[in-house]
């Protein structure tokens, strides 16, 4: 935590108390008081949300904790408890959020890669969980945002006032997240940035939505060979589909769809922009039952009715996976031959598909998402790779490249040695020499997006050696 002197600071939390008449809470190190205020507690064991704004007497970034104090012993809830800056948009601290306003990006890849999958069911991206729905019966689709009424108090003193609402941040069922800490420990997902609130974000940006959502098949790069996961009503793959149909809808449907109407109730009653949805993260065929990404997964969605009237409905394109890294696309180097590989692992089960007839054309089967993490040298020798790539005719198909970035870590010419320190001068220039073979390929390369986007300054609290830009808690 960090507070500012001078600085206004909103508390919240929901309580229900028994026995319990005030509590107080501060910003603390221990020996001083930054940041403090107190609430006077309704009982009656109802749910009260209380917020109360606050001004910092102090500045401080280090060693802070949240403390709450209650005036005597007794029963008390607690749930939503937060303590946040008034200097932020849409939920996204200023500095934060003005550094990705001033890069004017035309649209925003949320929520990332592997986080999607996760390595099972428990770890798998729920954008239904995101938003407060609910699962009911046991029929893909059969989910609801249901109504959350509780009590508001903003002032001592005055009556709480009765407030519904829908998808509250603090309805949103958890999930464990996937991303551990230091190998150990594992956080919590607890959606505070669901996919309203990611919604919001890219239209305050000017920039378009690009979701990316569960196939129906964990992580396999983080547990191999992946495995199929049961969804949220025990249907598999066909709860998946009808999940992303429903996106589709909440983002882009009027208030009189299903999910539109889920949306207006959230606040937002015009639909939001997005043009693109991804099927699935980094997946493959990986020649086993389970994990055969393309005929088990992407393709159901494929042959789906609902699902592509959705996406012609809405004028939404689909975005297949890619397997990993830079040897699974077209066009790079094989440092065996010295030649450019001829083919692609997204672009083999495109033919493939259009072998059996269901196809005329490989653009049909989907806009192809490329990743790779490489050295500077290996963004360097591939400027030209899209040069070559087919541009008219049944044979052509198009790129995202949805997650690059110059790593040290990660050689695929083999004949480059780690002289570097990670985010420097050399990383970013071959970044910019990779950027242009992108511009000047633009007819092939629809879209590229940059990952990850944040991370901590302090190693110690971050995955990755290369991110965009690297933040402090001030």
């Amino acid at each position: 935590m960090a507070v500012q002197e001078g600085a206004e600071y909103i508390f919240s939390a929901y309580i229900r108390a028994e026995g319990v008449t005030e509590m107080s809470f501060s910003v603390t190190d221990g020996t001083q008081d930054y940041a403090a205020g107190s609430v006077l507690l309704e009982e009656g064991g109802g749910w009260v949300k209380y917020v109360r704004r606050v001004k910092a007497s102090g500045t401080a970034s280090e060693g802070l904790k949240l403390r709450l104090t209650f005036s005597q012993a007794g029963t008390v809830g607690l749930d939503g408890v937060s303590f946040e800056t008034t200097d932020s948009t849409v939920g996204i601290k200023n500095y934060l959020y003005d550094a990705v306003k001033e890069l004017s990006p035309k649209f925003v890849r949320f929520p990332g890669g592997c986080i999607i999958e996760g390595e099972n069911l428990e770890q798998a991206y729920d954008w239904k969980n995101s938003i407060g729905a609910v699962a009911s019966g046991n029929q893909s689709g059969e989910d609801t945002v249901p109504a959350f009424t509780y009590l508001l108090n903003t002032e001592d003193g005055k009556a709480a006032e009765e407030v519904t609402t829908y998808g509250e941040a603090v309805t949103r069922k958890i999930n464990t997240d996937l991303w551990e800490n230091n190998g150990t420990q594992y956080y919590q997902m607890e959606y505070g940035i669901g996919f309203y609130e990611y919604f919001l974000l890219c239209e305050s940006l000017g920039a378009s939505a690009l979701p990316v959502v569960n196939c129906g098949l964990s992580c396999q790069g983080q547990a191999y060979p992946g495995a199929p996961l049961a969804g949220r009503h025990g249907n598999y793959v066909a709860d998946y589909i009808r999940d992303a149909a429903d996106l589709i809808e909440f983002a882009k449907g009027d208030k009189n769809t299903e999910w539109g109407s889920v949306r207006a109730a959230m606040g937002h009653e015009a639909p939001f922009e997005m043009n693109y949805i991804g099927i699935g993260n980094e997946q493959w065929d990986a020649g086993t039952a389970q994990s055969d990404y393309y005929e088990s997964y992407y393709e159901k969605f494929l042959e789906d009715k609902a699902f592509m009237a959705a996406c012609k409905k809405y004028g939404v394109q689909l975005i297949v996976g890619n397997h990993q890294q830079l040897i699974h696309c077209e066009g790079s180097i094989d440092f065996a031959t010295g030649q450019p590989r001829t083919s692609g692992v997204a672009k083999d089960a495109a033919i493939a598909y259009r072998n059996k007839g269901k196809i005329t054309a490989l653009s049909e089967y989907g806009i192809h998402d490329q990743h790779y993490y490489n050295s500077p040298v290996d963004f360097l020798l591939h400027t030209k790779m899209y040069d070559h790539y087919v541009r008219e005719g049944n044979d052509r198909y198009e790129v995202f490249v949805g997650e690059y970035s110059a790593n040290n870590n990660f050689k695929e010419s083999g004949n480059f040695n780690t002289l570097y320190e990670t985010n420097n001068w050399f990383s970013a220039l071959s970044e910019a020499a990779a950027m242009t073979g992108f511009e000047r390929n633009g007819d092939i390369v629809r879209l590229a997006a940059y990952a990850p986007m944040f991370a901590p300054v302090d190693p110690q609290y971050r995955h990755w050696g290369v991110d965009m830009m690297l933040f402090t808690n001030t």
